[in-house]
């Protein structure tokens, strides 16, 4: 199992013969990729491939109670982001045991 980010860089090296340094370079600028394209509009959609769709929506504003003194607040409009996994890796991930 991979719980460290050093872990994953490590396995990735191993599997693709590359170095650490260049693979971290690469996942940066696939990092760099996504930010981007999350951030250029308001509501997108950022095909990962192989893996799923990021999906960032925009949640209107509304007013919302204050549990403990049941006072109306506003609540913001919000960016919300959302990973839908392709249905071949949902598959590849629950046909594990």
């Amino acid at each position: 199992m991979i719980s460290r980010t050093n872990d994953f860089f490590k396995e990735w090296s191993v599997r693709t013969g590359l170095s650490q340094k260049d693979l971290t370079s690469i996942y940066q600028s696939m990092y760099d990729i996504i930010v981007e394209s999350v951030n250029s509009e308001e509501e997108s959609v950022t095909v990962l491939p192989k893996i799923g769709k990021l999906k960032v929506k925009t949640r209107a504003p509304y007013v919302g109670r204050n549990p403990g003194t049941q006072e109306k607040i506003m609540v913001p409009a919000q960016r919300r982001c959302h990973l839908s996994l392709n249905q071949s890796f949902k598959e590849t991930l629950m046909n594990k045991k």
